[in-house]
C-alpha cells in the first residue's frame, strides 16, 4: 500500500493508540507491505517507511512517555520505519520554543498499541 494522508485528527489518531492527543492536523505519506489474515499476522509482516508532519501538537497524558517536553510542541516532522512489529522514529525533529531536538521512540503494533517516547540524553558541557 502507498498512501498520503492529510488533515488527520490528532484526537482520532491518538485514540487508535490509546492516547490523548490534540492540536493541529497531522499529515503523512508512506508505503507499507504486509501479508496475512489476522491482526497479528499483518502487524508482524509489515515493512515500510512513513514521513509525517504535525503542527501545534500536544500529547498530554501520553502513556509510556518518558519525555515531558514532548507534551506540547510547535512542529514535529520526521520519518519512521515500519518493521519487526513496530513503527520506530528515525530522522525527526521536534520544535518547541525555538529549540529543535530529535525525539526517540516507537509504537508497538499490537492491541492496545503501545507508544514509547524517550527523553533525549543530556549532553554534558565541556569545561
Amino acid at each position: 500500500m502507498t498512501g498520503t494522508f492529510e488533515k488527520l485528527s490528532p484526537a482520532a489518531v491518538g485514540e487508535l493508540l490509546g492516547q490523548r492527543w490534540s492540536g493541529g492536523m497531522l499529515g503523512a505519506n508512506g508505503k507499507v507491505e504486509l501479508s496475512g489474515f489476522t491482526g497479528a499476522e499483518l502487524a508482524s509482516s509489515a515493512r515500510g517507511k512513513l514521513h509525517f508532519e504535525w503542527r501545534r501538537g500536544s500529547m498530554l497524558q501520553a502513556a509510556g512517555t518518558q519525555d515531558p517536553m514532548a507534551a506540547r510542541f510547535e512542529r514535529w516532522t520526521g520519518d519512521a520505519e515500519i518493521a519487526g512489529g513496530k513503527v520506530a522514529l528515525t530522522e525527526n525533529q521536534m520544535l518547541e520554543g525555538g529549540q529543535a531536538r530529535k525525539v526517540e521512540g516507537n509504537v508497538r503494533l499490537e492491541l492496545p498499541a503501545k507508544l514509547t517516547i524517550v527523553a533525549p540524553k543530556e549532553k554534558l558541557a565541556k569545561r
